[in-house]
């Protein structure tokens, strides 16, 4: 659905009663559905992108409470192994910001490339019927 309202074109609602199915059972198993609408979240949104950096600093923020908060407050596990759970938690939240920020790179070229138009793209890659020239970069011509 996505895909097709990014196309531009003019919409309009069209209401019809559906007629029940008349024999067989729809293909669309219940794993279709759920893969349909992990494909639409993945490819339109870059919410997915932005969970995994937020995600990131969670669990920076919980390494840092488990190195600086005092012993009376913190798991009792032991004083080595929190220094461990510390450094782990730091080290995969941080893995997991630096995640989120190439990803958010990424995302964002794709955006931009989505917006251009396709005679752009084929001008700049010798399409069909297109001389080719130096790609179009945003804002300079």
């Amino acid at each position: 659905l996505a895909m097709v309202t990014s196309l531009g074109f003019r919409q309009a609602l069209v209401e019809y009663d559906k007629a029940p199915r008349l024999s067989g059972r729809s293909g669309w198993t219940l794993a279709r559905k759920v893969g349909l609408v992990a494909d639409s979240l993945t490819a339109y949104s870059a919410l997915p992108i932005r969970l995994v950096a937020l995600l990131g600093m969670v669990v920076i923020g919980a390494g840092l409470y488990f190195a600086a908060a005092p012993a009376s407050v913190r798991p009792a596990i032991g004083p080595g192994a929190t220094a461990v759970l510390a450094g782990a938690c730091a080290l995969t939240g941080m893995q997991l910001l630096a995640l989120g920020v190439v990803g958010e790179y990424v995302w964002r070229a794709l955006d931009e490339a989505r917006r251009r138009p396709p005679y752009d793209i084929e001008a700049a890659v010798g399409g069909p019927g297109a001389e080719p020239r130096a790609p179009v970069l945003a804002g300079v011509q």
